[in-house]
C-alpha cells in the first residue's frame, strides 16, 4: 500500500467481519471505494457549502465510520473539535484508522483518551441517518458489480476519450464550484484584478504570468483548461471543457470565442438513454480535447469544435467555425474553417508603410 494519506493507513490491516460488500476486505478496500462515492449529498449539512472534489472527506466522518464499523467491527471514537463536535474514527483488530482524516489538511489530530461514538445518539438526527443509509446503499449497489474495482471513475472516462454521466455527482459537483465562481469573477471590476487572479488560480488547471480574461467568462469544468503566459482573452469567452483544453503563450483572442469539447450520440433515443456495464440506463455523452499553439489570434465570434489542434503562429478570421486541425503558420477562415495560405513575410507589417507610420518592426 502506498499513497494514501489517511490517518492509519500503514497498518489499515483489519479483516472484515462480513461478506455484505465483496471486495471489501481492509479498510484501504472501504477507502478506495467511497473515494467514488462521497459527495455533497453525503456531506454533513453545515458544511456542505464547502465540499468540494477536492476535499471529498469533509462532512462524511461519522457516516463513514458507523460504516466502517459495520464491516470491520470494533468501536467508534470521537476526537473533541471544542465547538461540541467529534471527529469520528474507527478503532477494530488492534488497529486504530480515521478514513475521512484529511479533510483536516496538516492539522494533526489527538486520537489518544477519545470518548466512545454510539450510534444512537449520532442517529437521533434523522437526516444523518439518511446520509448513513443513502452511502452504505451506494456502496452496496456498487460492490456487486463483480469488476467494480477496476471500473474508471467518470474523470477517468473523460481523459480516455469514453462515454461518461455528465449527471455523476463529483462531475456535478466540479461544474457547480466552477459556475460560481464563474460568476464570482463576473462581478469583479476589471482592474480588481488580485481577485479576478485568485478567483482563476483557484478555478483552472493552470492560468499563466500576465494573462488577462477581459470577462465575462463561462468555464464548465475549468480545471481542465490550462491557459499559458501572456494569454489576452476579450469580451463574453466560454470554454465548455469536459475534455482538456489547453492555450499556448502569447494567443490573443477576440470577443465571442467559443471552445467546445463534448459530443452526443447521432441518434436522439441514444441521447436520451445507454445501457451502462453496471445496468444502470444513463444519459451519456464522450468529449475531445482542445490544443491551441502558441502566438496564436483568433477573430471575433470563431468556434472550436471538439477535438481539434490549432497549431502556433496561426491567425484564425473571425466568424469560423474550426472542425479540423490547423497546421502551423496557417491563415485560416470561413464556415467550415479551411487554410487560405501559410503566413510568411508577405504578411510583415513592412509592407503596410501607411499604417506603420513612424514606427518600426524589430
Amino acid at each position: 500500500m502506498s499513497g494514501y494519506r489517511f490517518y492509519g493507513w500503514e497498518t489499515a490491516d483489519a479483516p472484515a467481519v462480513t461478506n455484505e460488500f465483496p471486495g471489501i476486505c481492509t479498510p484501504v478496500d472501504l477507502y478506495d471505494a467511497l473515494s467514488r462515492l462521497w459527495s455533497a449529498d453525503t456531506c454533513a449539512p453545515r458544511m456542505r457549502a464547502e465540499w468540494s472534489p477536492d476535499n471529498p472527506t469533509l462532512g462524511q466522518c461519522s457516516i463513514t465510520a458507523f460504516l466502517a464499523q459495520d464491516i470491520f467491527g470494533g468501536k467508534v471514537y470521537g476526537v473533541p473539535l471544542g465547538d461540541g463536535n467529534f471527529h469520528c474514527f474507527n478503532a477494530a483488530w488492534g488497529r486504530v484508522f480515521d478514513l475521512t482524516s484529511e479533510q483536516f489538511g496538516d492539522r494533526r489530530l489527538c486520537y489518544d483518551g477519545c470518548p466512545e461514538q454510539t450510534r444512537a445518539v449520532h442517529f437521533a438526527k434523522e437526516e444523518k441517518r439518511q446520509r448513513y443509509e443513502y452511502l452504505k446503499a451506494a456502496l452496496r449497489e456498487m460492490t456487486q458489480t463483480p469488476d467494480w474495482k477496476t471500473l474508471r471513475t467518470e474523470e477517468d472516462r473523460i481523459r480516455a476519450g469514453l462515454l461518461f454521466c455528465p449527471g455523476d455527482p463529483l462531475l456535478k459537483a466540479i461544474k457547480l464550484k466552477t459556475h460560481k465562481l464563474d460568476l464570482d469573477y463576473n462581478r469583479l471590476y476589471e482592474d480588481e484584478t488580485v481577485e479576478r487572479n485568485a478567483i482563476l488560480r483557484e478555478m483552472l488547471g493552470h492560468i499563466g504570468q500576465g494573462t488577462f480574461l477581459q470577462g465575462p467568462i463561462t468555464f464548465h469544468y475549468g480545471k481542465h483548461t490550462h491557459i499559458g503566459d501572456r494569454v489576452f482573452i476579450n469580451f463574453n469567452f466560454t470554454c465548455q471543457d469536459d475534455a482538456e483544453v489547453t492555450i499556448g503563450d502569447d494567443c490573443n483572442f477576440g470577443p465571442n470565442v467559443t471552445i467546445v469539447t463534448p459530443m452526443h450520440p447521432m441518434k436522439p433515443d441514444e441521447r436520451k438513454a445507454i445501457l451502462c456495464s453496471d445496468g444502470v440506463v444513463r444519459r451519456l455523452c464522450w468529449a475531445k480535447p482542445v490544443h491551441i499553439g502558441h502566438d496564436c489570434w483568433f477573430g471575433a465570434n470563431v468556434t472550436v469544435c471538439p477535438g481539434v489542434t490549432v497549431g502556433s503562429n496561426c491567425v484564425i478570421g473571425a466568424g469560423a467555425v474550426i472542425t479540423k486541425d490547423i497546421p502551423d503558420n496557417s491563415f485560416a477562415a470561413g464556415v467550415p474553417c479551411r487554410v487560405i495560405r501559410e503566413i510568411g513575410d508577405a504578411d510583415s507589417m513592412k509592407n503596410q508603410p501607411r499604417v506603420l507610420g513612424d514606427y518600426q518592426v524589430l
